[in-house]
């Protein structure tokens, strides 16, 4: 059966954000007037699923790297999203596929000795990457991997801002997203340009309309 990890197979690094000033007109509209601006809140939903996706996978892949194949680091491919269909296999202890040991001539003892937490085989190139390693490539600006222990969370109220048929329940997910980055603090730069500081703003503006 297919969990919702399978969602985030395939994501690459995002490119997008939250614009502050998209951010600042519409919660100002709603400040002022009550009314969602639901084409605006739709741009930022669009905007912030990149980041979503990509933090979805990358906790997705820390917590249960078995779960379904990360894209490999050397040649990009990754796998299916049925779990029988891996490209990338996950090996550690407690998961040995023998018949790939035998295949790839990997000498497993060694390179449990060398990858503690365990290491994923592209059965396209061949090539072996550590836990670590595959942690390491999603790293951003700062340093810091990018996931999340909210990721489930994150991800419910991702799909209900981008599905549901009420304004009011889409755009209330919306800022439970917002509430979420703004606790997330140097993190928060990943979902909404100016980070901390684009919400610190827009919150002092409601505060002086209220």
């Amino acid at each position: 059966m297919l969990t919702w990890y399978a969602t985030f197979k395939r994501q690459p690094k995002p490119t997008s954000k939250v614009r502050a000033a998209d951010y600042y007109r519409y919660t100002k509209l709603l400040v002022e007037t009550g009314v969602v601006d639901t084409d605006l809140l739709d741009k930022m939903v669009a905007d912030l699923e990149p980041v979503i996706t990509y933090v979805g996978r990358n906790s997705a892949l820390r917590d249960s790297p078995s779960s379904f194949s990360p894209p490999c680091p050397y040649c990009g491919d990754s796998s299916d999203i049925a779990p029988d269909m891996n490209d990338m296999p996950f090996f550690d202890e407690g998961n040995v596929e023998e018949d790939l040991v035998k295949q790839y001539r990997l000498n497993h003892e060694k390179l449990m000795a060398k990858h503690a937490e365990g290491y994923w085989l592209c059965e396209h190139c061949g090539k072996v990457t550590g836990w670590w390693e595959f942690m390491e490539t999603t790293k951003d600006e700062n340093g810091k991997w990018m996931y999340t222990d909210a990721a489930r969370s994150l991800w419910d109220w991702f799909v209900t801002a981008q599905r549901s048929s009420n304004p009011h329940d889409r755009a209330v997910a919306f800022e439970r997203i917002v509430e979420f980055v703004h606790g997330s603090g140097p993190q928060s730069n990943w979902f909404i340009d100016g980070g901390l500081n684009t919400i610190d703003r827009i919150k002092s503006m409601i505060e002086e309309r209220a």
